[in-house]
């Protein structure tokens, strides 16, 4: 059992009744591909805008860096779930 910085408990065994406050290791999987998706399209569409839009992009204070897209799609393709086909996609 491991005890996270928030409170929650992480169980490393799976258990088929969870009590409130305690996150599997699956849900943590899928919490971390959904999260590396989403940042890796993020940064990725970033780093593909027009140089004349991405300094308005930087003046609000968004940047991207088409290097650690790739990396955090290419960690969210090797998920399970539905994200990973479209992460292999982009």
């Amino acid at each position: 059992m491991v005890s996270a910085p928030d409170g929650l408990t992480i169980h490393e065994e799976t258990d088929s009744k969870l009590s409130p406050g305690v996150v599997s290791p699956e849900a943590l999987k899928h919490l971390q591909s959904a999260v590396s998706c989403g940042y890796g399209l993020f940064h990725l569409a970033i780093s593909l805008v027009p140089p004349k839009l991405l300094k308005f992009c930087h003046l609000l204070g968004f940047s991207g860096n088409r290097e650690v897209g790739v990396q955090a799609l290419n960690l969210a393709s090797q998920s399970e779930d539905m994200k990973a086909p479209v992460a292999r996609l982009v």
